[in-house]
């Protein structure tokens, strides 16, 4: 917690909401094979200090910031005096910017990760409308069928409503 990664490790707290990351990694830093973690986002800056050799992208980055902090939180270089530590170690990442996408353009994007035998977790930390989408719903519904696991955001703005993949 020195570099202030409460959310890893937090011994400040009485109630800690943190995820113990260290006790997990001596269990495991990640599983270091050939199996993408999709990142659906805004972009991810491939050259970033932090995330260079770790991330490979379909499309140019343009400017986001978003897609390289969930890229940093997923798998950032640890131990490199630079930026933050990412949760695994090893696991290649793979950006696809959705940037001006509709539902149904995401929802086709996943479709064709799932067809690929590289991926097995695809992150969603992005929300839509408040309300819920039937596509999104049949294609988040599709990938879990399937064997993937789908991290969602619930977004940061402290209200109760229902936000969407994440609600699904």
């Amino acid at each position: 917690n020195e570099g202030g990664q409460w959310a890893l490790y937090d011994t400040t707290s009485a109630n800690p909401a943190d995820i113990d990351a260290p006790e997990a990694w001596e269990r495991t830093t990640g599983n270091g094979q050939n199996y993408y973690i999709g990142i659906i986002d805004h972009g991810v800056h491939l050259d970033h200090q932090d995330l260079q050799g770790r991330i490979e992208g379909d499309t140019p980055w343009a400017g986001s910031t978003h897609g390289t902090e969930v890229a940093g939180i997923i798998g950032a270089v640890t131990d490199n005096g630079y930026g933050m530590a990412g949760i695994n170690w090893s696991a290649p990442m793979y950006s696809h910017d959705i940037q001006g996408y509709n539902t149904s353009q995401v929802c086709n994007l996943i479709e064709s990760l799932l067809e690929d035998p590289h991926y097995y977790l695809l992150n969603c930390s992005w929300v839509i409308d408040n309300y819920m989408n039937w596509l999104l719903d049949q294609t988040i519904s599709n990938a879990v069928k399937l064997g993937f696991s789908i991290i969602a955001g619930r977004g940061n703005n402290g209200n109760t409503d229902p936000f969407y993949p994440a609600c699904l």
